[in-house]
């Protein structure tokens, strides 16, 4: 018989900010039906299913409804859209990750001290999508290539203050490599202020993974395709262990079957929108199969 070691992360499941927003969907929606919600409530496709099934809606843009409830997304929403969904009828529920919020409110309170904002994060990310309504000039750079090019290119960034964040899922030892080339580029008297944006749950689970990935054989991140968290703590794991595995249902298992019972210890781990639900799942699934 095959015997694997299963190990679970000690951070796993939901943080406290998804945890905060499914929570209150599924209030409202015990009360309201249907509930809008302004895009994915969260990146998990078992969530945004199971939430479906109880009457919750994406909204699909530009379509949007009239005289009815709409929950904004846990990684907000620009005030623009905001505005537009009052405008029409609609009452909001703000379903904003309070941790996401406070990086709003210091990010505009930057820009208000006319400083130049720069965030590192993924532009096309819903966080960061929302940051650019809050913050019009916000200069949203995706990784260490995008600053160079940017510092080379746009001669204002040399005269001016500088203030930098990052959106709240990248990884720290990104953000800190980010940061300090940034200081290297400053001109005399030129000031530079640096907010550590990113989330404490999403760090404690950076530094766990790298532990676990490195004394163990195999690694298995369950969580959203579309999750930023569940993507990085992926790659982290790979960097140390090649027997690292992204898993986003069942089926995916059955693929990395081999790799699994031909180690001795498997870890499972979780990003930070991933129910438990799901990680039992795929625990239940290698038992299973010994």
């Amino acid at each position: 018989m095959i015997q694997v070691i299963i190990k679970r992360a000690e951070h796993i499941g939901f943080c406290s900010g998804v945890d905060r927003a499914i929570a209150l969907s599924e209030d409202v929606l015990k009360k309201t039906q249907p509930l809008y919600v302004t895009g994915d409530l969260v990146h998990n496709a078992v969530v945004m299913d199971d939430l479906s099934k109880k009457g919750l809606k994406a909204i699909d843009l530009p379509d949007l409804p009239e005289n009815s409830t709409v929950m904004i997304q846990a990684h907000g929403a620009s005030p623009e859209l905001m505005q537009e969904l009052r405008i029409r009828g609609n009452e909001l529920v703000d379903g904003t990750c309070p941790i996401v919020k406070k990086s709003f409110d210091i990010c505009q309170k930057c820009s208000q001290s006319s400083y130049q904002l720069i965030v590192l994060g993924q532009s096309k990310h819903p966080e960061m999508m929302a940051l650019k309504g809050i913050v019009k000039d916000a200069l949203i750079l995706n990784d260490l290539d995008d600053l160079k090019r940017n510092i080379n290119e746009n001669h204002r960034l040399n005269q001016t203050n500088i203030a930098l964040c990052a959106q709240t899922t990248k990884p720290l030892k990104e953000f800190s490599e980010f940061s300090a080339y940034l200081t290297t580029q400053l001109k005399q008297f030129q000031h530079l202020i640096v907010y550590n944006t990113i989330c404490d749950a999403t760090i404690h689970r950076e530094v766990e993974i790298k532990s676990l990935a490195s004394h163990n054989d195999c690694v298995i991140v369950v969580g959203g395709v579309k999750s930023s968290n569940t993507r990085k703590l992926y790659d982290i794991a790979k960097a140390r262990n090649i027997n690292s595995h992204l898993v986003h249902s069942l089926s995916d298992l059955e693929e990395i079957k081999r790799n699994i019972f031909q180690s001795e210890t498997c870890v499972i781990a979780s990003g930070t929108s991933t129910p438990m639900t799901q990680v039992e799942a795929v625990e239940n699934y290698i038992t299973s199969e010994m």
